[in-house]
């Protein structure tokens, strides 16, 4: 797990204290298997532990997948020991707390497969009429929105836009998970910009 106070230095700006910016997208890039969901797991369990109110969109893992991980962040277990539930009797106890804490935390999630951005819009906007205000939207990970597979060029554009509306329009930040394009790995710079979220494979 990466701390939300390491990922804020690292992306070039503070942690979410009190004055997190609201209205404003965040877009972390990477290629697979770097941690990309367990990172935003992170991101996501230390700012509900803030009494912020969390909307969690995983179309690559199950809910229980992530909650698993935020569980072995919580209790300090391994997540291979809670997926098989092989505890000790101190370790169960502290698992079981730790699941309730969790559970009572403002943190929503929604693990839709190849979800559309028209369906993703509506569900913030039944949230917000129905639950109350939201203070993050997590989205993992981009291109498995079924709006991709048109044009990716131009419908990452249209996903961008229609994220930057929903975080200026509902006073939330949005923050964004994408795979990086695989001519990333070939350059010598190996950090990512805008235009390899673009055709990733």
């Amino acid at each position: 797990y990466m701390p939300w106070k390491s990922l804020g230095r690292l992306l070039g700006y503070g942690s979410f204290t009190p004055e997190f910016r609201r209205k404003a997208v965040t877009v972390l890039g990477a290629r697979p298997k770097m941690g990309k969901t367990v990172t935003m797991c992170s991101i996501a369990h230390a700012i509900a532990k803030q009494e912020r109110t969390c909307l969690f969109f995983s179309a690559e893992m199950p809910v229980d997948e992530v909650f698993a991980h935020m569980l072995a962040a919580e209790s300090g277990i391994d997540t291979w020991r809670i997926n098989k539930k092989q505890f000790t009797d101190e370790q169960r106890w502290e698992v079981v707390t730790s699941a309730e804490g969790i559970a009572a935390l403002p943190l929503y999630f929604d693990d839709t497969k190849s979800i559309s951005l028209a369906e993703l819009m509506a569900k913030v906007r039944w949230f917000v009429d129905n639950v109350g205000p939201i203070d993050f939207i997590g989205l993992d990970y981009i291109q498995f929105m079924s709006d991709v597979d048109d044009d990716p060029r131009k419908a990452l554009s249209r996903i961008m836009k229609a994220l930057a509306a929903i975080a200026t329009n509902y006073n939330c930040h949005v923050f964004v998970l994408s795979q990086l394009k695989r001519a990333v790995d070939d350059r010598q710079n190996k950090r990512g910009g805008a235009a390899d979220l673009s055709d990733s494979d």
